[in-house]
């Protein structure tokens, strides 16, 4: 069914988290099923922006927990249908779920970066009329890895893991630039986070190409950061 038009441009990181916080009173401590938890959530993600919810279950995933993920379809979004979908994975050995504060928290956050994650994606699509983009060619010989590298060395998601990478530094840092320049050119960070994940899939290898583009997106993105949203206009993102 194709959706109303709905300006994207419209949502920030704040404003998705603090719209997610008025669920804190019917989440947070309360004893729910996996379903319940779901209806809950997904309903309100629904009235927060046309995107379609879908539940998982993750062997993965720890108890008392949600993992956040979330996916654009180009092809749905050309056919002006819901083009974005998060997906929320659920631990299969969870009868009941019990969400402290701190999960909560993180899942908002996690929902509101995923979000605007995919919108980049988005934008990146309908800017270049639908044309897909090639992947990364990886030459490690690990499938795992090149796989990894493939997937992440793509121009797209160099573009939109910069953005989320540059919100992750702007909540740790501010805008203390010299702490963040010291910490893009850590060798081993100490703390989990993407860059992290992307500096480990390219071997910790400052100078490769993938981690000076990403350096790059990242320094740009810093201050789009602090607004809480990846571009300052609605070009391509008003339909």
């Amino acid at each position: 069914m194709p959706i109303k038009k709905f300006d994207w441009s419209t949502l920030t990181r704040l404003k998705i988290y603090d719209d997610l916080q008025l669920l804190q009173t019917s989440i947070v401590n309360k004893k729910l099923t996996a379903n319940a938890h779901y209806k809950i959530l997904g309903n309100h993600l629904r009235k927060i922006a046309p995107i379609r919810v879908v539940k998982k279950v993750n062997y993965n995933v720890g108890r008392n927990s949600v993992i956040i993920g979330g996916q654009y379809n180009s092809e749905w979004d050309e056919e002006n249908k819901k083009a974005i979908t998060i997906f929320l994975y659920y631990c299969p050995f969870d009868r009941h779920i019990r969400m402290p504060i701190e999960n909560f928290v993180f899942t908002c956050k996690n929902i509101s970066d995923t979000i605007l994650h995919e919108i980049i994606h988005m934008r990146q699509y309908r800017r270049r009329n639908f044309e897909y983009t090639t992947d990364y060619k990886s030459k490690e010989e690990q499938d795992h890895k090149r796989k990894e590298q493939s997937y992440l060395g793509c121009k797209d998601e160099i573009d939109a893991f910069g953005f989320n990478i540059a919100c992750e530094l702007y909540d740790r840092f501010g805008n203390r630039q010299k702490s963040i320049e010291k910490y893009l050119e850590c060798k081993h960070p100490k703390k989990h986070c993407i860059y992290k994940y992307y500096l480990n899939t390219f071997n910790n290898d400052h100078n490769h190409p993938v981690m000076l583009q990403l350096k790059k997106k990242i320094k740009m993105y810093l201050p789009l950061a602090e607004m809480g949203k990846p571009f300052k206009n609605n070009n391509w993102l008003w339909y």
